[in-house]
């Protein structure tokens, strides 16, 4: 602990679920991604004296994460799982309807190309800024907000379909996603 009240491991810890949510969606697979938070996390501690107190911590795991990721990809193809393989981590729906659009949306979450699905999910799930989805990925600003648009612009159509309003279906006029970044 310094004298900022930083403290690496707890701080590390918090992260985790961000960490297991962002790696369960880019391996399609619940043990994959937890193999890839394990080594994410043996990588951090073990690089722990080049990470600079005062900076973005998240930021600094979801680099390790991503090259962990592209390292791994390079070795071995994909394999592809079923959202049924999610077991109990996975979030429960409430009725029949809310399973079939999970599955929908993981369906086409996976058919966005990798680049943009990362950029989505960097942005609209893990919270950051245009600025630190880029630096995390080595890209330019205007590069990363174009993937993030293109995504948006493949999923909306297909969430105007997927979330009812009053009358079952919203228009599109009531179908906005939120500002990101």
């Amino acid at each position: 602990m310094t004298e900022q009240g930083f403290n690496f491991e707890a701080d590390l810890v918090k992260l985790i679920p961000q960490l297991r949510a962002y790696a369960f969606v880019m391996t399609r697979g619940r043990e994959s991604g937890d193999d890839l938070v394990q080594d994410t996390l043996v990588r951090a501690l073990r690089s722990q004296h080049t990470f600079t107190p005062g900076t973005n911590l998240k930021a600094w795991l979801f680099t390790i994460l991503r090259h962990q990721f592209i390292t791994l990809a390079r070795r071995k193809p994909p394999v592809p799982t079923a959202l049924s393989d999610a077991g109990d981590d996975a979030p429960s729906p409430a009725a029949q309807e809310d399973a079939v659009s999970l599955r929908d949306f993981h369906r086409l979450l996976h058919q966005l190309p990798a680049k943009q699905r990362e950029a989505l999910l960097m942005i609209g799930a893990n919270g950051f800024t245009y600025e630190e989805a880029a630096a995390i990925t080595r890209c330019s600003v205007g590069t990363m907000k174009s993937r993030v648009s293109r995504a948006r612009a493949f999923l909306l159509p297909h969430f105007s379909a997927l979330a009812p309003n009053a009358h079952g279906r919203p228009t599109p006029a009531e179908t906005r996603w939120p500002a990101a970044g």
